[in-house]
């Protein structure tokens, strides 16, 4: 701080005033920096949260997708290949309606 109990001439207070804004000008500056970075901070954490959402999605649709190997899928994987042998051996049946709900 500026001591009170002296008296200081004009050229004192010009070098405080001077010093002061320079050193205004550089916390200036570091708030213009870390502004910066924050806001590149901020778009990389967007992106991510995007990412999270691509892979969130993505983990939900693998999930949803049949494991061959699971005994009810295999079931319905033996019946469609019945059916499907069934019609190749009778195309003419292939249009009723109860083949056509299959």
């Amino acid at each position: 701080g500026i001591p009170t109990h002296r008296t200081y001439d004009a050229a004192t207070w010009s070098s405080l005033a001077l010093r002061a804004d320079l050193q205004a000008e550089h916390a200036a500056a570091d708030a213009a920096a870390a502004q910066a970075k924050a806001d590149h901070l901020a778009l990389v954490a967007q992106a991510c949260a995007h990412q999270a959402q691509a892979a969130a999605k993505e983990g939900a649709e693998v999930a949803a997708v049949p494991n061959p190997s699971d005994p009810l899928i295999k079931d319905v994987l033996r019946a469609c290949s019945q059916v499907r042998t069934f019609l190749a051996a009778h195309p003419d049946r292939a249009s009723e309606e109860a083949w056509l709900k299959l």
